[in-house]
């Protein structure tokens, strides 16, 4: 049976290239997808060479066999982040020839465009990572309905003393049906996970929200007439 990593255990040196390396990766902004690639070419050329060193004959099937079982166990490694695959990588092509590939990887991402969005659009990612207020609710999703024409709400927990207060969630409106939010909320707050680029927001446009949920914002008691709304008014 194949193994891909068999011959690849780390000496306390390249143990340490790979922590350095990891770092470097981090801060180049590389994700695991990035290195997929690489991965699995290394993994390919483990397993030509463990069918060019077999005495088995490549008439049954077992250099296709072999490369196809290389491939599984590089997805794998892939599947488990940026610390298996640099490790991997390392132990496989060594240090010198790994950072190559990271710096290489890295050089592509800087050159990609921040983003491709609207610029009106483009600066509001990360807009409320420290928070927003109702008057923030409004100008950022009035901006997002006037470039893509789609209509988003902010539910609140309350409505006392003139102000909108407590819990919140993002929902999108289309005519009288409100669906869940899948992705604006954390676009707008500036998640790590959040890609560049928005895009059109209808792409993150959950299910829609039954009558049940009683939380959901058909059941507001009352809204400001633009982008808020809240379940309970104390005024």
């Amino acid at each position: 049976m194949l193994d891909i990593e068999a011959d690849a255990p780390l000496s306390p040196a390249d143990a340490a290239h790979a922590g350095r390396l990891l770092a470097l990766a981090h801060s180049l902004g590389i994700d695991p997808l990035d290195l997929d690639e690489a991965v699995h070419d290394a993994a390919s050329q483990y397993a030509s060479c463990a069918s060019n060193s077999s005495d088995r004959d490549d008439e049954d099937g077992s250099s296709d066999e072999l490369h196809d079982e290389a491939g599984r166990q590089a997805a794998d490694i892939n599947n488990h982040g940026l610390d298996k695959q640099v490790a991997y990588l390392v132990a496989q092509s060594g240090h010198k020839e790994t950072e190559r590939i990271i710096r290489q990887v890295g050089g592509m991402k800087q050159a990609v465009p921040a983003s491709t969005d609207p610029d009106e659009i483009a600066e509001l990612r990360g807009v409320f990572c420290d928070g927003y207020a109702a008057d923030d609710i409004n100008r950022v999703f009035g901006v997002i309905e006037d470039v893509y024409g789609q209509r988003l709400v902010c539910r609140w927990e309350l409505f006392d003393e003139e102000w909108y207060r407590g819990n919140s969630e993002f929902y999108f409106e289309d005519g009288d049906a409100y669906y869940y939010d899948a992705g604006i909320y954390s676009w707008l707050s500036g998640a790590p996970d959040a890609p560049v680029d928005l895009g059109n927001p209808s792409q993150w446009r959950g299910k829609r929200v039954p009558d049940s949920d009683a939380e959901g914002p058909q059941h507001a008691a009352t809204d400001d007439g633009m982008h808020n709304v809240a379940l309970a008014n104390t005024e």
